[in-house]
Formats: C-alpha cells, structure tokens, sequence
C-alpha cells in the first residue's frame, strides 16, 4: 500500500511488483522478506511462516503471463560425480561421520543440504553414538547447520539445540560462501529431530532434512550417498 506498487496500485517507495514472479525464485523472495535489504526492512520477527508462504504465492503470480507456480519448490538437482561419501561410521566405537555441503546443487534455489531439502534426505543414528559433522558451504549465502527437535523447524529463527554442541558456530549469521566447520555431539536421546540452517528464512526457502536416533540398528542415510 505504501512501498509497492502491483498493476499500478500502490506506493512507489519501493520496487514495482508487477512482474516479481518472473524476476526472483520463491526462496528468493523468502530471503527477501525476511532479512530485508536496501530502504526495507526485515520482517523475519514480524511475519508468521504460513503469512510468508501467502505472500510469497501472491507474489510468485504476479508475472507477464500469469504463469502460477513459477519459482515454486524445485526437485532435488543431480549431484557431481565423484562427491564424498557422507556417511561413514565404525560400531565398535560408536561413531558416525556425516559430511555436509550447503548448497551443494541448484536445487531449491541452493537451500539445501548435499542437494536435498524438504526433508528429503533422512539421516538416522543410533542413540548413543558420538557423530562429527564435517560441514562446507559451497552456496552463494551464508549458510549454518544445526540439530533441532523436529517441531521446532516451523519457527522462523532461534532453533532450539536438540542436543549440546550439535550446531556450527555463529548459526543466525552463518558460515560465509566456500567456509568449512566442524562440530561434535552425542545422540543421546531416540527420536525424529529437524537438521536445519538456522539463518533466518532459510528453512522456510526448504533448507531442512531430517534427523533420526534410533534405538538400535546402523548408521545410515537415505539417499546412501551423492553421485
């Protein structure tokens, strides 16, 4: 009303709106919105996940033909050949070494973890184990990795640690494009968690997979690997 303008209502303060859809992806505008940028302010704080999904839908109409769904979630991309294994582990020390890449593929825009988002890939240890997470970012933002109880990925920011120490360093901020970090924790309590980036508007762009303690059984992750 007071900033944009969308067929020739509204403010002029701000970018005109009319064709936005053809311009920015859905998690494009996700981002936008909710950190904000030049004369704009963030509405991380100020907006619930399901006013952000409406908003971005209206937005992602708003295109020279009013083509519905453009920018909408994108599929996993196919992965590089010759990427690492990501999940290794050894029972008699109960261990498990899982390897991470941030925006690893195209997919969803970048908001993924090795390629997959949404939930799509499914990591499951045995309770007990000790897991190091060996995390890189090879997308265009910063991007951060954490464990957090699974209900809690529909907060907007401030994810709750599932377990002590399962998160990179500076989570809200992230680790710059082309960083690397490592982290160490116990799973130590069964159940279905969120791994998630805990930048703001991350998730809700779909950078979350899932997490999985089991009460037995071995290390494994769905997909087994990249490539």
């Amino acid at each position: 009303e007071y900033c944009h303008s969308v067929g020739g209502y509204g403010g002029v303060r701000g970018p005109d709106l009319t064709n936005i859809g053809d311009q920015l992806t859905g998690p494009q505008m996700i981002v936008r919105i909710l950190n904000g940028g030049d004369n704009m302010p963030a509405f991380a704080n100020t907006l619930t996940t399901a006013q952000v999904n409406d908003l971005v839908a209206f937005l992602q109409v708003q295109t020279v033909w009013n083509k519905k769904g453009l920018g909408g979630p994108a599929a996993a991309a196919p992965t590089p050949a010759g990427a690492p294994q990501l999940l290794t582990s050894n029972a008699s020390s109960h261990t498990a070494a899982l390897t991470l890449i941030a925006g690893a593929t195209n997919a969803l825009a970048g908001f993924n973890f090795n390629g997959y988002g949404n939930g799509q890939m499914v990591v499951s240890i045995p309770v007990g184990y000790r897991v190091t997470v060996s995390f890189s970012n090879h997308g265009t933002f910063p991007h951060s990795a954490m464990i957090t109880p699974f209900a809690d990925k529909n907060l907007v920011s401030n994810y709750p640690l599932a377990f002590p120490g399962a998160t990179t360093a500076n989570p809200i901020s992230g680790t710059p494009s082309g960083g690397s970090q490592k982290f160490s924790f116990v799973a130590s309590k069964v159940g279905t968690y969120a791994l998630v980036c805990a930048v703001p508007g991350h998730v809700a762009a779909g950078m979350w997979d899932v997490f999985k303690v089991t009460q037995g059984g071995q290390p494994s992750l769905v997909p087994p690997k990249l490539g």
